[in-house]
């Protein structure tokens, strides 16, 4: 059976991080699958959403950069 870790061992450690990667690898996973979204300026970054909301506190420290789009 092959295993496959989606944002890596992301229920142990933050996810699409190198030690999230290496354990799930450690556990047994074959390939790791990261997601990838392009920033605001054009670079290509791990993360699982299209915003920051859910891994950071970027709202709460810049309210007024908000997307028009929410």
């Amino acid at each position: 059976m092959e295993i496959l870790a989606h944002r890596g061992a992301s229920g142990y450690l933050p996810e699409h991080t190198l030690p999230a990667y290496a354990l799930a690898y450690g556990q047994g996973a074959g390939w790791i699958e990261p997601d990838v979204v392009l920033s605001a300026d054009g670079v290509a970054i791990a993360l699982h959403d299209v915003t920051l909301d859910r891994t950071t506190n970027v709202a709460e420290l810049y309210p007024d950069r908000a997307r028009a789009d929410g």
